[in-house]
Protein backbone atom coordinates (compact mmCIF):
# COMPACT_ATOMS: atom_id res chain seq x y z
CA UNK A 1 0.00 0.00 0.00
CA UNK A 2 1.29 3.23 -1.15
CA UNK A 3 0.97 6.72 1.30
CA UNK A 4 1.19 9.50 0.32
CA UNK A 5 3.80 12.16 1.94
CA UNK A 6 2.67 14.89 4.23
CA UNK A 7 5.34 18.07 4.42
CA UNK A 8 5.25 21.21 6.34
CA UNK A 9 8.15 23.49 6.09
CA UNK A 10 8.72 26.29 8.65
CA UNK A 11 11.50 28.59 7.67
CA UNK A 12 9.51 31.34 9.62
CA UNK A 13 10.91 31.63 12.84
CA UNK A 14 10.30 35.53 12.96
CA UNK A 15 7.01 35.39 12.08
CA UNK A 16 5.62 36.51 15.73
CA UNK A 17 2.43 34.21 14.79
CA UNK A 18 4.29 31.50 14.48
CA UNK A 19 4.18 29.51 18.21
CA UNK A 20 6.00 26.03 16.88
CA UNK A 21 8.47 25.19 19.67
CA UNK A 22 10.66 23.08 16.69
CA UNK A 23 11.03 26.26 13.92
CA UNK A 24 15.17 26.23 12.64
CA UNK A 25 16.30 29.72 10.97
CA UNK A 26 15.89 29.34 7.01
CA UNK A 27 19.58 30.65 7.38
CA UNK A 28 21.02 27.34 9.15
CA UNK A 29 18.47 25.16 8.47
CA UNK A 30 14.57 24.19 7.81
CA UNK A 31 12.97 21.73 9.48
CA UNK A 32 10.49 19.56 7.70
CA UNK A 33 7.58 17.52 9.71
CA UNK A 34 6.65 15.06 8.00
CA UNK A 35 4.41 11.84 7.75
CA UNK A 36 6.96 9.31 6.10
CA UNK A 37 5.35 6.80 4.02
CA UNK A 38 6.70 5.20 0.16
CA UNK A 39 9.16 8.13 -0.44
CA UNK A 40 10.82 10.44 2.04
CA UNK A 41 11.98 12.45 -0.35
CA UNK A 42 14.04 12.51 -3.35
CA UNK A 43 17.69 12.55 -2.56
CA UNK A 44 19.28 12.15 -6.24
CA UNK A 45 21.89 13.59 -6.81
CA UNK A 46 20.71 15.89 -9.65
CA UNK A 47 19.68 19.05 -10.12
CA UNK A 48 15.90 17.97 -9.28
CA UNK A 49 16.33 16.71 -5.29
CA UNK A 50 14.96 19.15 -2.67
CA UNK A 51 18.50 19.03 -0.88
CA UNK A 52 20.03 20.47 -4.15
CA UNK A 53 17.15 22.76 -5.07
CA UNK A 54 17.60 24.13 -1.52
CA UNK A 55 21.67 24.17 -2.58
CA UNK A 56 22.51 22.45 0.72
CA UNK A 57 25.32 19.89 1.35
CA UNK A 58 24.02 18.36 4.42
CA UNK A 59 20.55 16.60 4.96
CA UNK A 60 19.33 14.36 8.14
CA UNK A 61 16.07 12.37 9.15
CA UNK A 62 14.80 10.59 11.90
CA UNK A 63 12.08 7.93 10.94
CA UNK A 64 9.99 6.36 13.77
CA UNK A 65 6.36 5.16 13.48
CA UNK A 66 5.70 4.16 9.99
CA UNK A 67 2.32 2.77 11.28
CA UNK A 68 0.97 6.12 12.21
CA UNK A 69 0.55 8.61 9.05
CA UNK A 70 0.32 11.43 11.27
CA UNK A 71 3.46 10.81 13.75
CA UNK A 72 4.70 14.34 14.26
CA UNK A 73 8.44 12.79 15.18
CA UNK A 74 9.52 11.81 11.93
CA UNK A 75 11.24 14.61 10.79
CA UNK A 76 13.78 15.76 8.20
CA UNK A 77 16.43 18.56 8.92
CA UNK A 78 17.71 20.48 5.89
CA UNK A 79 20.58 22.44 5.81
CA UNK A 80 21.68 21.39 8.97
CA UNK A 81 23.18 18.47 11.44
CA UNK A 82 22.07 17.88 14.78
CA UNK A 83 24.73 17.16 17.19
CA UNK A 84 25.34 13.94 18.80
CA UNK A 85 26.10 12.15 16.31
CA UNK A 86 27.82 8.53 17.00
CA UNK A 87 28.97 7.00 14.09
CA UNK A 88 30.39 7.52 9.93
CA UNK A 89 30.79 5.85 7.51
CA UNK A 90 32.41 7.11 3.70
CA UNK A 91 29.39 7.58 1.67
CA UNK A 92 29.58 6.83 -2.18
CA UNK A 93 27.66 8.36 -4.34
CA UNK A 94 26.96 6.51 -8.21
CA UNK A 95 24.63 6.22 -10.62
CA UNK A 96 22.29 8.71 -8.76
CA UNK A 97 22.56 6.55 -5.48
CA UNK A 98 23.99 6.81 -2.39
CA UNK A 99 26.27 3.82 -1.81
CA UNK A 100 28.10 3.13 1.71
CA UNK A 101 30.29 -0.04 2.12
CA UNK A 102 28.56 -3.44 4.34
CA UNK A 103 31.22 -5.07 5.92
CA UNK A 104 29.56 -7.83 7.63
CA UNK A 105 26.53 -8.72 9.95
CA UNK A 106 26.38 -10.54 13.14
CA UNK A 107 23.37 -11.91 15.09
CA UNK A 108 22.99 -11.89 18.98
CA UNK A 109 26.56 -10.83 18.84
CA UNK A 110 28.13 -14.04 16.70
CA UNK A 111 29.70 -12.44 13.06
CA UNK A 112 27.72 -14.86 10.33
CA UNK A 113 30.59 -15.72 8.25
CA UNK A 114 30.09 -13.23 5.15
CA UNK A 115 33.31 -12.85 3.55
CA UNK A 116 32.94 -8.79 3.53
CA UNK A 117 34.97 -8.62 -0.22
CA UNK A 118 31.41 -10.40 -1.27
CA UNK A 119 29.79 -7.14 0.34
CA UNK A 120 31.64 -3.81 -0.35
CA UNK A 121 31.80 -1.52 -2.91
CA UNK A 122 35.07 -3.10 -4.32
CA UNK A 123 32.52 -5.94 -5.90
CA UNK A 124 29.89 -3.53 -7.30
CA UNK A 125 29.81 -5.26 -10.16
CA UNK A 126 28.38 -8.36 -8.60
CA UNK A 127 26.32 -6.62 -6.46
CA UNK A 128 28.37 -4.89 -3.64
CA UNK A 129 27.86 -1.66 -1.98
CA UNK A 130 24.66 -1.41 0.00
CA UNK A 131 22.24 1.66 -1.00
CA UNK A 132 20.67 3.64 1.92
CA UNK A 133 16.86 3.92 0.18
CA UNK A 134 13.79 5.73 1.40
CA UNK A 135 11.94 4.94 -1.21
CA UNK A 136 11.36 0.84 -0.35
CA UNK A 137 10.20 -0.16 3.36
CA UNK A 138 11.74 -3.17 2.75
CA UNK A 139 15.38 -4.15 2.38
CA UNK A 140 17.41 -6.49 0.15
CA UNK A 141 20.39 -8.48 0.70
CA UNK A 142 22.97 -10.41 -1.36
CA UNK A 143 22.40 -14.13 -1.87
CA UNK A 144 25.05 -14.77 0.82
CA UNK A 145 24.32 -12.00 3.14
CA UNK A 146 20.58 -13.26 2.57
CA UNK A 147 21.15 -16.99 2.67
CA UNK A 148 22.96 -16.64 6.33
CA UNK A 149 20.83 -13.97 7.81
CA UNK A 150 17.50 -16.23 7.43
CA UNK A 151 18.81 -19.08 8.40
CA UNK A 152 20.24 -17.69 12.07
CA UNK A 153 16.72 -16.79 12.61
CA UNK A 154 15.23 -20.18 11.51
CA UNK A 155 17.75 -21.71 13.76
CA UNK A 156 16.82 -19.36 16.79
CA UNK A 157 13.13 -19.40 16.43
CA UNK A 158 12.98 -23.20 15.35
CA UNK A 159 9.93 -25.28 15.99
CA UNK A 160 8.80 -22.33 18.46
CA UNK A 161 6.45 -20.91 16.23
CA UNK A 162 5.03 -21.76 12.89
CA UNK A 163 5.97 -20.95 9.08
CA UNK A 164 3.60 -19.45 6.83
CA UNK A 165 4.10 -19.93 3.44
CA UNK A 166 2.84 -17.62 0.54
CA UNK A 167 2.79 -18.82 -3.03
CA UNK A 168 2.36 -15.25 -4.73
CA UNK A 169 3.18 -12.49 -1.62
CA UNK A 170 6.78 -10.59 -2.02
CA UNK A 171 7.74 -11.64 1.43
CA UNK A 172 9.86 -14.76 2.40
CA UNK A 173 10.28 -15.73 5.85
CA UNK A 174 7.24 -15.65 7.71
CA UNK A 175 6.02 -17.02 10.95
CA UNK A 176 2.48 -17.23 12.66
CA UNK A 177 2.39 -14.99 15.47
CA UNK A 178 2.24 -11.44 17.01
CA UNK A 179 5.73 -9.32 16.80
CA UNK A 180 5.19 -8.24 20.56
CA UNK A 181 4.12 -10.71 21.95
CA UNK A 182 6.08 -13.68 20.65
CA UNK A 183 8.95 -11.74 19.27
CA UNK A 184 10.38 -10.78 22.55
CA UNK A 185 13.69 -11.35 23.78
CA UNK A 186 14.86 -11.05 20.17
CA UNK A 187 18.43 -10.98 19.48
CA UNK A 188 20.02 -7.93 18.69
CA UNK A 189 21.24 -8.10 14.79
CA UNK A 190 24.07 -5.35 13.86
CA UNK A 191 24.75 -4.79 10.26
CA UNK A 192 28.84 -3.34 10.36
CA UNK A 193 29.93 -0.65 7.92
CA UNK A 194 32.78 1.01 7.28
CA UNK A 195 33.46 3.11 10.38
CA UNK A 196 29.97 2.63 11.80
CA UNK A 197 27.07 0.37 13.15
CA UNK A 198 23.49 -0.62 12.87
CA UNK A 199 22.09 -2.31 16.08
CA UNK A 200 18.58 -3.70 15.08
CA UNK A 201 16.09 -4.81 16.89
CA UNK A 202 12.40 -6.87 15.99
CA UNK A 203 10.88 -3.89 15.01
CA UNK A 204 13.59 -2.93 12.38
CA UNK A 205 13.58 -6.45 11.19
CA UNK A 206 9.89 -7.84 11.08
CA UNK A 207 6.32 -5.89 9.97
CA UNK A 208 2.85 -7.27 11.31
CA UNK A 209 1.34 -7.98 7.93
CA UNK A 210 -1.50 -9.56 9.10
CA UNK A 211 -3.36 -9.70 12.35
CA UNK A 212 -1.71 -13.43 12.81
CA UNK A 213 1.10 -13.14 10.72
CA UNK A 214 4.82 -11.39 11.19
CA UNK A 215 6.92 -11.42 8.02
CA UNK A 216 10.96 -10.63 7.44
CA UNK A 217 11.17 -7.32 5.77
CA UNK A 218 14.73 -8.15 4.42
CA UNK A 219 14.29 -10.02 0.99
CA UNK A 220 16.98 -11.54 -1.22
CA UNK A 221 18.04 -9.04 -3.87
CA UNK A 222 18.70 -11.73 -6.42
CA UNK A 223 15.17 -13.59 -6.24
CA UNK A 224 13.37 -9.96 -6.52
CA UNK A 225 15.40 -8.25 -9.26
CA UNK A 226 16.97 -5.99 -6.71
CA UNK A 227 20.98 -5.47 -7.82
CA UNK A 228 22.69 -4.27 -4.84
CA UNK A 229 21.94 -4.83 -0.95
CA UNK A 230 19.78 -1.85 0.37
CA UNK A 231 18.60 -0.56 3.35
CA UNK A 232 15.06 0.22 3.20
CA UNK A 233 12.95 2.39 5.80
CA UNK A 234 12.05 0.29 7.55
CA UNK A 235 15.06 -0.80 8.71
CA UNK A 236 16.59 3.01 9.41
CA UNK A 237 13.46 3.09 11.68
CA UNK A 238 14.56 4.85 15.01
CA UNK A 239 17.65 5.86 13.94
CA UNK A 240 19.03 9.38 13.46
CA UNK A 241 21.01 9.41 9.64
CA UNK A 242 22.43 12.59 8.85
CA UNK A 243 24.12 13.06 5.26
CA UNK A 244 27.18 14.98 4.36
CA UNK A 245 27.93 15.77 0.92
CA UNK A 246 30.42 18.00 1.18
CA UNK A 247 32.39 15.81 3.33
CA UNK A 248 31.12 12.69 1.86
CA UNK A 249 29.90 11.09 4.96
CA UNK A 250 27.24 9.48 6.56
CA UNK A 251 26.59 9.04 10.34
CA UNK A 252 24.44 7.02 12.57
CA UNK A 253 22.77 7.25 15.81
CA UNK A 254 19.93 5.55 17.87
CA UNK A 255 17.29 7.65 18.83
CA UNK A 256 13.75 7.91 19.61
CA UNK A 257 13.41 11.16 16.84
CA UNK A 258 11.39 13.70 19.77
CA UNK A 259 15.50 13.11 20.90
CA UNK A 260 16.37 15.36 18.28
CA UNK A 261 15.37 18.77 19.89
CA UNK A 262 17.62 18.03 23.11
CA UNK A 263 20.25 19.16 20.74
CA UNK A 264 21.70 22.22 19.79
CA UNK A 265 20.57 21.95 16.56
Amino acid sequence: MHEELKLIVQDDSDNPNDDSDHDIDFETGIFVNTSIGGRLLNWFTGGISLASQLDSSEFSYCIENLSDPFDEKNVLIIGKKSGGVEFSTPLIIRKFHYYVNLEGISFGGRMLGIDNKDLRMDNFKSGGGAIIDSGSSLSFLQDIAYEKLEQAIVDYIGDSLERRYFSLDKYQLCYIGHLFRDFTGFPTIVFDFDGATMELDKENLFKQVYPNVVCLSVLNATENGVDHSLLGVELQKYFYISFDINEMQVNFERMNCDAIWDYNI
